[in-house]
C-alpha cells in the first residue's frame, strides 16, 4: 500500500476519534489559565483550537521538509550535470588520443 494512503486512512480514524470524544464532552466547561489569567471554557473549543493548532504545525514542518527536499535535488541536478559534462569531455579526449597498434 502506498505511505499517502497509510497517512490519510490514521489521519481520518484520528479525525473521527476527536469528533467522537468532541461530541461526548460537548457541554462540558473547563478553566483555561494562560499568562496569568483564568478563562472558563468550553472543552469542545480547546480540543477544536488544539487540533487545529497541530495542523498547522504539521502543515509548516512539512513546507519546510519539502523546501528542503527541492534544494537538495537542485544541488543533485546540478552535480550530475557536471559529472556528466565531465565524463563528456573525457570521451571526448580518450576518441581524440592517437590509438597505438604494438
Amino acid at each position: 500500500m502506498d505511505m499517502w494512503i497509510v497517512r490519510w486512512i490514521l489521519l481520518a480514524l484520528l479525525l473521527i476519534g476527536v469528533v467522537i470524544f468532541a461530541g461526548e464532552n460537548a457541554g462540558e466547561v473547563t478553566s483555561i489559565r494562560f499568562l496569568g489569567q483564568e478563562f472558563e471554557v468550553r472543552l469542545l473549543l480547546v480540543i477544536f483550537e488544539s487540533f487545529i493548532a497541530g495542523l498547522v504545525v504539521w502543515f509548516l514542518v512539512s513546507i519546510l521538509r519539502i523546501l528542503q527536499y527541492r534544494s537538495q535535488n537542485r544541488a543533485y541536478r546540478e552535480e550530475n550535470a557536471r559529472l556528466r559534462a565531465e565524463l563528456a569531455s573525457l570521451k571526448g579526449a580518450s576518441s581524440a588520443a592517437p590509438r597505438s597498434d604494438d
